[in-house]
């Protein structure tokens, strides 16, 4: 009944509803937390930004609608715990953010550095190339941060040649 209404509200609601959307994306029932972020998604999803950023658990199939819409404007700041990185990394590859993972892999200090650098990996391209290669070339660059980004550096270049 309740994820009924929630689709009902996405359908013919506005952004004043948000403030009742945002709270549902905590909610205990996957069920509930996935029409919230469909409906949220659809009203206008940027304002869960603050709410996913405190997050500590995040459903990343429930909640995918929701981080499709906040992912261009999240700036990696969806990386900052082991949760957020479940959820908000299959976003950013699906959606090819390599700018936002490249940011995070050349100027974070945090545990979110190497998924970033292993999540490029993955994505490819000539920015990610050079990327990776400036972060190899850093010979005060921790030896397990050079290890990952050899790794999916080498993962790159497999790619581009066949």
């Amino acid at each position: 009944m309740r994820c009924e209404a929630l689709r009902g509200l996405a359908g013919c609601g506005d952004a004043s509803d948000q403030a009742l959307l945002l709270p549902l994306l905590n909610a205990v029932d996957p069920a509930i937390r996935s029409a919230a972020s469909a409906a949220l998604a659809r009203l206008s999803g940027n304002a869960a930004l603050p709410v996913l950023e405190k997050s500590t658990s995040v459903d990343g199939a429930a909640l995918r609608p929701v981080l499709r819409a906040v992912a261009p404007n999240a700036d990696g700041r969806l990386l900052a715990t082991v949760e957020q990185r479940q959820a908000a990394l299959p976003i950013l590859l699906e959606q090819q953010d390599a700018a936002a993972l490249i940011r995070r892999a050349t100027t974070a200090s945090d545990a979110a550095r190497s998924s970033a650098i292993a999540a490029l990996g993955r994505l490819g391209g000539d920015a990610v190339k050079t990327a990776l290669e400036g972060i190899l070339a850093n010979k005060g660059e921790d030896n397990g941060i050079r290890a990952v980004a050899f790794k999916s550096l080498r993962r790159v270049e497999r790619n581009m040649e066949g």
